[in-house]
């Protein structure tokens, strides 16, 4: 099946010139000839873009991890290792990814910053199958072979791309495979830019781990705020890191706190923002879903409790109890009403009488 890019290009980019002049219509009923010009310019009109049905962009994770080029990034030990060994997983068996079903495929993992017994601890943990699927690592010691990005490891990482037929590659982390500059746009271009392309014509998806800037989620007092969570802004180094990829997963986690969010954006991904919670048993993340819903969902199950308590509350009272002003909480209020969890007797709520 073509793919968008394949559609986009010219059928033949060698194509000699057209002997035929070109005729346009300028949309006023009169036709005049375009000059004939001495390369092929594979131009497609504003009508038939619009009409054209293109494809959906191919994925790994559907709605989550397109092919291409993809950052997963946080702080140091806010388990974006775990998420991404998980992930790895999750393709190379066809299983499930923070709820979401993923298509089996061929998985190299460059796992640059652990020992392979420390890899083994982290795998049986996960409960990895042992036998099913294809999944494949390298540690630091091999990735020589391949040698730093900024130094031909791009290429080399293509060819084995190309010739291994892998549908997802992860490196953990960037700062392992890349000794140049990561505040050099033009090194950073340089090494990031043809993978970015290559993967998306061989339909693979490239994650790499990377950290967060020392912004990370911080709030100018110098708190965690979710009102603050941007994985573009918070990516360490230089911009052009954020301009060349596809999609960018930030993963944000308080110290003290259990549970993280994972915040996620790119070209033809909506954006999102994931509550997670970790399993101890399967040392594996799990989504309980979008955080705006979640937190909706928390707030009306302790407006619910608040009236429950007292039996008959105002607006004022309720929000009071919360420890939140009134105008935070009359959507969900007048919500609760049409969905017939609450009713309103004179200027109090309660809850339905049977």
């Amino acid at each position: 099946m073509e793919t968008e890019h394949e559609l986009w290009l010219s059928d033949d980019d060698d194509a000699p010139p057209a002997e035929e002049p070109q005729i346009r219509d300028g949309g006023n009923g009169q036709a005049h000839e375009l000059p004939k010009l001495s390369f092929p310019l594979p131009t497609i009109c504003a009508n038939d873009l619009l009409l054209k049905d293109w494809p959906e962009p191919p994925w790994l994770v559907p709605g989550m991890l397109p092919v291409g080029l993809c950052y997963l990034a946080g702080k140091p030990k806010v388990g974006k290792s775990w998420l991404g060994l998980q992930l790895a997983q999750a393709v190379c068996t066809g299983g499930s990814f923070l709820g979401v079903g993923v298509e089996p495929a061929p998985v190299l993992y460059l796992a640059l910053e652990d020992s392979p017994r420390r890899l083994q601890q982290r795998m049986k943990a996960q409960m990895w199958p042992a036998g099913k699927g294809v999944a494949e690592f390298i540690g630091a010691r091999g990735a020589r072979n391949i040698g730093p990005l900024n130094k031909g490891g791009t290429a080399r990482l293509i060819e084995a791309i190309r010739v291994t037929g892998y549908r997802l590659v992860v490196v953990d982390t960037l700062s392992r495979l890349f000794t140049g500059d990561q505040n050099d746009v033009s090194q950073v271009t340089a090494a990031l830019g043809p993978l970015q392309q290559e993967a998306i014509n061989l339909g693979a998806a490239v994650l790499i781990l990377d950290h967060h800037n020392k912004m990370g989620g911080a709030n100018p007092f110098g708190k965690m705020d979710e009102d603050y969570y941007d994985p573009v802004i918070n990516i360490l180094g230089s911009t052009a890191k954020a301009a060349i990829c596809d999609c960018i997963w930030g993963l944000y986690r308080q110290n003290g706190k259990p549970g993280a969010i994972l915040a996620v954006t790119g070209r033809d991904v909506d954006e999102r923002r994931l509550v997670l919670t970790h399993d101890r048993v399967t040392q594996c993340w799990q989504s309980e879903g979008d955080s705006d819903m979640v937190k909706v969902t928390k707030s009306r199950s302790e407006i619910l409790k608040v009236v429950a308590d007292m039996r008959r509350a105002s607006g004022t009272e309720i929000a009071e109890a919360m420890g939140r002003n009134r105008g935070s909480i009359y959507k969900m209020l007048q919500e609760l009403i049409a969905g017939g969890l609450l009713d309103r007797e004179e200027d109090d709520y309660v809850l339905p009488r049977d």
